[in-house]
């Protein structure tokens, strides 16, 4: 059974990398056909760091779930020592790289990555956003879930999640309401939380209630035809947005309404 389940999740992250590869690359190969054929899967790539958020938050919000339903209580060291040891040696390599290659004119990149702030600032290695936002997340939910759990059990917790990611999409559509930068909304913590509880929510069903669980994870056929069909929701979508935002900047569309 563990195997099973460590060979679903290698899929699923193993799925996260290929789609964001896809977005990352999307680069037109000059024959209209092909990327006609191409751009609705490049459309849906951005959604892999969402799937990433989700299996992060349901693996580590295990760890957390479990540990702090036992007598012992969850560990906080041991926590947050897994997760230097897990991340920071790689970053620090290639922080110290870039100072190496840089020099003092590298500093404005590095030091929001050191203070883990590389999500809000423009100036830091563009792809070490989402490593911010998990790390604001379970920094807060390592301190917040234990308590809130002895509080009002695991229900209490669900409730509060579910809370979470309604007010992580209430402040995107404000943002976009009042015309915030697009980046920011993609970037920044506060507008990404609703992937990471979600997973957690996740966690705590496997946890509570594993029959449901179970029940929900065979129904593989069910769940294929449901994530399928929200891909070619947001592909349409954004191949809409896409074909909208090529035509008004064409030479033609702009005379026609100079």
């Amino acid at each position: 059974m563990a195997q099973e389940r460590q060979l679903t999740l290698d899929v699923v992250r193993g799925t996260a990398i290929l789609l964001v590869l896809l977005f990352h690359f999307r680069v037109p190969l000059g024959v209209p056909i092909l990327d006609a054929a191409l751009q609705p899967v490049f459309a849906v790539g951005w959604i892999g760091v969402d799937l990433f958020f989700v299996l992060s938050g349901f693996l580590v919000g295990r760890i957390i779930l479990t540990e702090a339903d036992t007598p012992a209580g969850l560990n906080r060291q041991r926590f947050f020592f897994r997760r230097i040891h897990r991340l920071w040696p790689v970053l620090f390599v290639y922080l110290a790289t870039l100072l190496l290659l840089g020099g003092t004119q590298a500093w404005p990149a590095v030091w929001p990555v050191l203070l883990h702030v590389q999500n809000y600032s423009t100036d830091a290695p563009s792809h070490l956003w989402s490593l911010a936002v998990e790390e604001h997340f379970y920094f807060v939910a390592v301190l917040v879930l234990p308590p809130l759990l002895r509080r009002g059990g695991h229900r209490y917790v669900e409730r509060i999640l579910v809370t979470v990611m309604l007010a992580s999409l209430a402040l995107r559509l404000a943002a976009i309401a009042i015309g915030a930068p697009l980046l920011h909304l993609q970037w920044q913590t506060p507008y990404r939380l609703d992937s990471l509880a979600f997973g957690v929510l996740m966690a705590s069903t496997a946890i509570h209630r594993p029959a449901l669980f179970a029940r929900v994870a065979g129904s593989r056929r069910v769940c294929l035809a449901i994530a399928t069909g929200g891909l070619a929701i947001l592909s349409l979508a954004g191949t809409v947005c896409f074909v909208m935002a090529s035509v008004s900047r064409s030479p033609i569309f702009r005379r026609a309404h100079s």
